[in-house]
């Protein structure tokens, strides 16, 4: 199946999302050397991953599963922007709702493996960056 524009966009838009989530400069040259560090196929070439950044272009699935490994994310995230994971619904003061986005599910899920003492020293810190 080939993939449309506008979801070519879209990829690009959560590749870049989750190049800054994981502090990974968002730049073509970057992009290429980590992922051809962790790919055991053919490497790619900057201009393929200029291409992904900007959206002209879509991985084949093999770099997909790279990408995401790479980017701590997953697959399916990068590709149709969900996940299969557990759906995280916060409710807001006004009674509307959404769904997490995956790197927050992610950021949810490694915060509850946390030590008591440890989720604690992040709500404070947490807290003291929301007042600022």
């Amino acid at each position: 199946m080939r993939n449309t524009s506008k979801e070519k966009i879209e990829f690009a838009q959560r590749l870049a999302d989750a190049m800054e989530m994981k502090g990974i400069k968002q730049s073509p040259t970057t992009l290429q050397k980590l992922f051809n560090e962790c790919f055991e196929g053919k490497p790619v070439k900057m201009h393929t991953a200029r291409k992904w950044l900007i959206g002209s272009a879509f991985p084949r699935q093999d770099k997909l599963v790279c990408l995401a490994k790479l980017l701590g994310t997953s697959s399916e995230y990068l590709h149709f922007g969900t996940d299969n994971g557990s759906t995280f619904i916060i409710t807001q003061n006004d009674g509307s709702a959404y769904e997490l986005p995956y790197q927050q599910k992610q950021f949810v899920r490694r915060y509850l493996t946390l030590t008591i003492s440890h989720q604690r020293l992040v709500n404070d810190l947490v807290a003291e960056l929301a007042t600022n």
